[in-house]
């Protein structure tokens, strides 16, 4: 077989990446953006975003950073009319930090949208308002939003082992089913039965070729 050298290998993953093969991103790369799993590509954009700053989450909830100094009002006198309170904005070098801190994760979250998403959220000035604005329109409205979620919780409580899966591969459709409850903040008491029941499932010289079940339904606590 023949053997790429290191500059061959780097030619092919930028043809890769620039055919945008990793949609899951990398450390200098954005997560491509999800129509179809806008809660995966979420939860991974806000992992990138706290690796490429910390404080960028902070901003994405409360809004940009904005320094403001307030010159107090001045009483009339004889000699000059009433200064009446104005702000106005002083930035140091920090406030000047903290406000490109709210451009870096406008831009990055910029980076990641296809040109069809990028201009719906074009005009947008913070980071906070395009986060909102992709929300509010890829999350779906309350109703939606419901059903999603009650139709992952019917998915955990009749939750089955395929026929002819592993213990690995259930477990890997187990772990991931909670991982889409925890987006709609669901989680559930005594997760680690699976185990326990998966165990006795796929006991040693078990060749039924029927699914196994992997628990029984188990009581949850909506957070």
């Amino acid at each position: 077989m023949k053997m790429l050298n290191a500059r061959a290998i780097k030619c092919i993953l930028d043809e890769r990446i620039a055919k945008g093969e990793f949609e899951s991103g990398s450390l200098a790369k954005p997560p491509r953006f999800n129509v179809d799993n806008f809660s995966l590509w979420k939860s991974r954009m806000e992992l990138f975003l706290s690796g490429s700053d910390p404080q960028i989450p902070y901003f994405l909830e409360h809004g940009p950073y904005v320094s403001t100094s307030i010159i107090p009002a001045v009483a009339a006198t004889t000699t000059s009319p009433a200064v009446l309170e104005r702000s106005f904005v002083k930035l140091t070098d920090e406030d000047k930090r903290l406000v490109n801190v709210d451009n870096k994760g406008r831009s990055l979250i910029a980076m990641s949208l296809p040109d069809e998403v990028f201009h719906s959220i074009s005009k947008l000035k913070t980071a906070k308002e395009i986060w909102d604005t992709l929300c509010i329109q890829y999350e779906g409205a309350d109703a939606l939003t419901e059903s999603r979620k009650i139709h992952l919780i019917r998915q955990y409580e009749k939750f089955i082992a395929a026929k002819g899966e592993t213990l690995a591969q259930t477990h890997q459709r187990f772990n991931c089913l909670l991982i889409d409850l925890k987006t709609y903040d669901v989680t559930f008491l005594l997760t680690q039965t699976f185990l326990k029941h998966v165990t006795l499932n796929f006991s040693v010289g078990n060749n039924s070729s029927k699914s196994h079940q992997v628990f029984p339904r188990t009581k949850m606590d909506l957070l």
